[in-house]
């Protein structure tokens, strides 16, 4: 065929197969897929979270009688800090941290008595900057966070001049180091 340009196209023959390991997620529905800095695969589903190493699969799951189990299997996002740690966003369970070490998970959870602590246990998004901090997304607030003090600092809808953002979707960076927030209700906002 010719494309609007008048170039010729070559029609690619693509062959896509479902991965053997499909079967064997926590559940088939992948809200991510993201690489770690050690190379291992981590697939986000609606119910729980999977590591993939090349030749197994390790599915992880909230378990109530485990404390250093997941908080929940709802998690939204996965990021890594500028140190390889790796961070969970959750609808429910805060903040979590995975520890490679014991294979286990430590939940960072929304205290109102207490400002450095997430700002809701319902986090939409997660992101990591140029600069190493993670950003975290709620319904109308989002939050810096700083990783290696553990420092927070909140945005808050209606404050100071922050619109009504509804739910914080995503994250980006600029070169020149501008964070665009995506939200629900005033569509993109940029901080300095």
């Amino acid at each position: 065929g010719q494309c609007a340009y008048g170039a010729d196209l070559d029609i690619l023959s693509i062959n896509l197969n479902r991965s053997v390991i499909s079967e064997k997620l926590t559940q088939q529905s992948v809200r991510q897929s993201f690489q770690d800095s050690t190379g291992a695969l981590w697939f986000v589903t609606h119910e729980g979270l999977n590591r993939y190493n090349g030749y197994e699969l390790q599915n992880y799951r909230s378990t109530a009688s485990d404390a250093s189990s997941l908080p929940t299997d709802s998690i939204t996002r996965m990021a890594e800090d500028h140190d390889g740690n790796l961070w969970l966003s959750t609808r429910g369970g805060g903040l979590v941290l995975y520890n490679p070490i014991s294979d286990s998970f430590e939940s960072l959870h929304s205290d109102p008595a207490n400002s450095n602590s997430p700002y809701s246990n319902e986090i939409s998004t997660i992101y990591t900057a140029m600069d190493g901090t993670l950003w975290l997304g709620y319904s109308n607030a989002f939050s810096k966070f700083n990783p290696k003090d553990r420092s927070f600092h909140h945005y808050i809808s209606g404050s100071g001049n922050i619109p009504f953002t509804g739910r914080i979707s995503s994250f980006t960076q600029t070169p020149d180091g501008g964070i665009w927030i995506a939200t629900q209700a005033t569509g993109l906002l940029r901080f300095e």
